[in-house]
């Protein structure tokens, strides 16, 4: 199954939909998929996965953020690898509500 798919139809969220729709959806939400109206919901082991991802990317920017010894104003170089982690989110996958 790939990743932002129904496992019905096989419609796939475009990164656009998926982040402006779905990205801060909870857990448990479910959903109809807007092709064939089945309902969806998180795949939960990989949504797991993904957010640890996220965690692990985050962790290693203020790692790097530490071990070079940036102040405040330095940081500011950091901010744009921050939406990168937000790619992870992409990797989601969906399976039928039950």
């Amino acid at each position: 199954m790939d990743a932002r798919t129904c496992p019905n139809c096989q419609y796939r969220y475009s990164p656009k939909a998926y982040l402006s729709g779905m990205l801060f959806r909870s857990l448990g939400d479910t959903w109809a998929c807007p092709e064939c109206g089945t309902d969806l919901r998180f795949d939960r082991k990989r949504r797991l996965l993904v957010a640890l991802g996220f965690t692990v990317w985050m962790g290693a920017l203020f790692l790097l953020k530490e071990a070079l010894g940036l102040n405040g104003a330095q940081i500011l170089w950091l901010l744009p690898l921050i939406p990168f982690g937000v790619l992870f989110y992409l990797l989601d996958r969906f399976r039928r509500a039950e």
